[in-house]
């Protein structure tokens, strides 16, 4: 067997012996047995539950898909002596479908039982099997909970022949054991004492930085034979699962002609069909038979107008097959936080699949499960992050277009006129980035009482949004709201506190375990008016500011005006990775911009 091992990361954290946990996992072993054909894995865990809080942790929850059925499912509780108090009937587990009312179709399933007892500390062991015919990987383990538990000892033992080719990838573990026995090779890796911290702002997602260890055999089975050698090798595999999936039906065939065969401009023509996808299909997320990874067949879409994002990004390439234009279908880790992609593993790192259309200037992409997205349009879900689009032989990881600053920039204008202690605000902005993501979501996936909910909580009275046409990258927005105790007189002065002001809650340096990372650009431009019922003489407790700093910029002025007071505000925050030593500026950074954002202001007469 031929072990390669590309990455080791040795730092564990560890516990202070005063700190205490609602529930402590004493053992957590997972056994895996590979033969070439299959996985097969045994999972046990032992937990001692310490107090009531702690009882959420004997609330088990058991996911598997009906291809790879739960076996010997076992459980019991125990006092802290061992004596077995009682063992869990099969009436009392419970089957039902995973992401109820989620998904359309799965055939993801759930087991859940309850091992709960009134009397604490106590500990519930529980373990169960599975065989996985379909594979992409022998192990893909995370030894860790989240931070209301301790793990005092995680094990995970594989057994595979010893002439099979593996690839390891492994993170923040560092025991690692291997033996030989009758041309079985046994690997072990054990993690003691560990808990996960807590989730830090700008902090990269746990997978990035916990415990981990992946076993990648160059040859794999899933669907079909697969290899991983290589990204190419692994793009293959993807080409391969999706080999004539791309067929119309001669229906949907017509349509296509119809509305492209007059289009000259051959990116009007993949808009135009953009558009029809859009106006025509619904995204709902089917997880069936191989586990969700091989889409359903464009014919499929054609007839139900529905599919997940696999089946919904092979439909919009065989409309574009069909009039000629090459397109490429490539995976993507989605989220407006994502996890980082290794590039020196090929494996299954993904989670989302869009479209890539390379023309001979440009490069479109298209994100294929949204109504609402503009065309060619890779906002904060997808933007800036590797992706493998698979294309026979030469399948590759790309970066995706990053957003700029200048195409995140939100500008707004607050009159703001002032009653007493309260008053009445009009806003207008025109939003880009995120912010437009956010306002566009808000106006078309709320509803109507949702609207009217969050309208009630923020003291909104109206508001209009508005886009130029479906393929602006930018809206502009105008809100009626009131504000509550934003001035106080004192005497013949006023104070007045600051409008919406800029508040970055972060834990200290001292606090802070993790690298920085900023996963999209924020850039504000705003422009506050306060209206007063008498002219204004002087201010004081305003300072003009400047913070230029290598994470961003922050700018605040203001100016007098008879009656009005203008406060001018610009707030970047770049998109970046940065390291755990430049936390400490970091942090000053933003914790300057909300001390000098929060200034309240006398107003003097």
């Amino acid at each position: 067997m031929k072990i390669i091992l590309l990455s080791l990361f040795l730092t564990l954290t560890y516990l202070s012996p005063a700190q205490s946990f609602d529930a402590e996992i004493i053992n957590y072993n997972t056994r895996i047995s590979y033969n070439g054909k299959n996985v097969q894995e045994i999972t046990e865990y032992e937990i001692q539950i310490n107090n009531a809080s702690g009882t959420e942790f004997a609330e088990i929850e058991i996911f598997y898909s009906l291809k790879n059925p739960i076996k010997d499912l076992s459980a019991s509780i125990y006092d802290l002596s061992g004596h077995k108090i009682r063992t869990l009937k099969n009436k009392e587990i419970t089957t039902t479908t995973a992401w109820s009312g989620v998904e359309f179709h799965s055939d993801g399933r759930l087991k859940m039982f309850d091992l709960i007892h009134t009397s604490y500390p106590y500990i519930i062991k529980y373990s169960y099997s599975q065989t996985f015919n379909d594979y992409i990987s022998i192990a893909n383990w995370y030894p860790h909970w989240n931070p209301k538990v301790k793990t005092q000892k995680a094990e995970l033992v594989v057994e595979i022949p010893q002439d099979t080719r593996i690839r390891v990838f492994q993170q923040k573990i560092d025991s690692t054991q291997a033996s030989y026995i009758d041309k079985t090779t046994i690997c072990k890796w054990t993690i003691n004492d560990y808990v996960s911290h807590e989730r830090e702002p700008y902090a990269p997602l746990i997978q990035e930085t916990a415990p981990q260890v992946i076993i990648m055999p160059e040859e794999f089975h899933y669907g079909i034979e697969g290899n991983a050698t290589t990204w190419k090798d692994f793009g293959n595999w993807k080409c391969e699962l999706i080999n004539n999936l791309d067929l119309l039906t001669p229906s949907e065939q017509l349509k296509v002609h119809e509305l492209t065969d007059t289009i000259k401009n051959p990116i009007d023509k993949i808009r135009a069909l953009y558009h029809y996808l859009q106006d025509n299909t619904r995204y709902i997320l089917v997880s069936l038979d191989k586990g969700g990874l091989i889409p359903y067949p464009a014919s499929y879409v054609c007839e139900k107008k529905y599919g997940d994002c696999k089946a919904l990004s092979n439909y919009m390439k065989a409309l574009l097959k069909e009039i000629n234009i090459e397109s490429y279908y490539t995976s993507v880790y989605a989220g407006t936080k994502p996890v980082k992609i290794n590039p020196d593993f090929p494996s299954h790192q993904t989670n989302h699949i869009i479209l890539c259309v390379p023309l001979k200037k440009d490069t479109i992409w298209l994100e294929c499960t949204s109504k609402i997205t503009p065309f060619n349009y890779l906002g904060s879900f997808t933007q800036n992050r590797l992706a493998l689009v698979n294309k026979t032989d030469s399948s590759q990881l790309v970066r995706t277009p990053k957003q700029s600053l200048t195409e995140a920039l939100v500008t707004s204008t607050t009159h703001i006129k002032l009653h007493d202690k309260d008053g009445t605000y009009l806003t207008t902005a025109l939003a880009k980035g995120q912010a437009f993501e956010n306002y566009k979501y808000f106006e078309t996936q709320y509803s109507e009482k949702e609207k009217q909910e969050f309208m009630e909580e923020n003291n909104i009275t109206d508001y209009e949004i508005s886009q130029l046409h479906r393929d602006s990258a930018f809206l502009t927005l105008k809100l009626n709201g009131k504000v509550n105790a934003l001035c106080e007189k004192l005497g013949t002065k006023t104070l007045l506190k600051p409008f919406k002001p800029i508040n970055t809650k972060l834990i200290t340096p001292e606090e802070n375990k993790s690298d920085i990372f900023v996963s999209y650009p924020i850039n504000q431009c705003d422009t506050i008016v306060y209206e007063f019922d008498k002219e204004i003489s002087n201010t004081k407790g305003l300072s003009k500011i400047k913070l230029v700093s290598e994470f961003g910029v922050y700018t605040k002025s203001f100016e007098i005006k008879g009656n009005l007071l203008y406060t001018y505000r610009t707030y970047q925050l770049k998109q970046g990775r940065y390291p755990l030593e430049s936390y400490p500026e970091f942090y000053q950074f933003n914790k300057d911009i909300t001390s000098y954002d929060n200034q309240q202001a006398i107003i003097l007469y």
